[in-house]
């Protein structure tokens, strides 16, 4: 943890970083949000979709995924029990909490495959490439005036 609160990134591989800057308290935190997975946000249904758009997603197997807005896991988790290595970003510290709840119950080969970090993504950096990143559908709904 960094001062505040913060979390502070964690390193998926010494090879990588991720650079974050501070990240103001918002009403996002202050009211209880359930998420739950649903069978289109799979990623064997996703990468049907991918397909079908003419797109050549990687298979999840041994696959690094960036994840921008990871919550609570809703797309996080599916995806690092089909074998990615997922690294997540969101702003939400109760979210991410429940992230790292989940995670617990989770088996360790599935634990050991996502790192996730408190953080904005309209500001995050990473020194990596990712063949695979994500944006979740209701996320760039909490980017909220035109400069975000």
């Amino acid at each position: 943890m960094t001062s505040g609160g913060r979390h502070s990134p964690t390193k998926p591989n010494s090879n990588e970083s991720l650079a974050m800057t501070s990240v103001p308290e918002n009403a996002y935190d202050r009211l209880p949000y359930v998420s739950y997975p649903f069978p289109q946000s799979h990623p064997n249904h996703l990468a049907a979709l991918a397909k079908i758009f003419g797109m050549n997603p990687p298979p999840l197997a041994n696959c690094r995924v960036l994840e921008l807005g990871c919550g609570n896991g809703r797309i996080t988790l599916p995806m690092a029990r089909a074998g990615a290595a997922v690294v997540g970003i969101d702003h939400s510290d109760a979210m991410l909490a429940a992230l790292h709840r989940a995670l617990a119950a989770e088996p360790p080969e599935v634990r050991d495959r996502v790192r996730a970090t408190q953080g904005d993504l309209r500001t995050f950096a990473v020194d990596t490439r990712f063949p695979l990143v994500v944006c979740p559908f209701n996320t760039v709904l909490h980017l909220y005036t035109r400069d975000d």
